[in-house]
């Protein structure tokens, strides 16, 4: 059987995060979530953002991906982010970002 024709599709929880891959092919949703939780590691799980909730979405593959980050703040604030691109981009672009005051 061709392995590319193998669609595979992970969900994963950390802390107040939920997480959903859903990979082109075979093991994708696997190797993006390495990706992902070594990006995350590096910035501390985005130790700046105080995040009562948040939810990951990565589709397609690691170099190419269509990435949302959503996130409530226990103050009730709503963030919503969107990327195509590397995963590592997009979590540094994240970890950026200011919280509104």
């Amino acid at each position: 059987m061709d392995s590319t024709l193998i669609k595979s599709i992970v969900y994963a929880k950390r802390g107040s995060w939920s997480m959903y891959f859903d990979g082109d092919h075979g093991d994708e949703p696997y190797q993006q979530a390495d990706e992902l939780f070594i990006a995350l590691k590096k910035v501390n799980w985005l130790k700046d953002k105080i995040i009562h909730v948040g939810h990951i979405t990565i589709t397609g593959t690691r170099r190419v991906a269509y990435i949302t980050f959503s996130w409530e703040t226990d103050d009730g604030f709503v963030y919503d982010f969107y990327y195509k691109g590397p995963i590592k981009e997009a979590v540094k672009i994240v970890d950026s970002l200011k919280n509104v005051e």
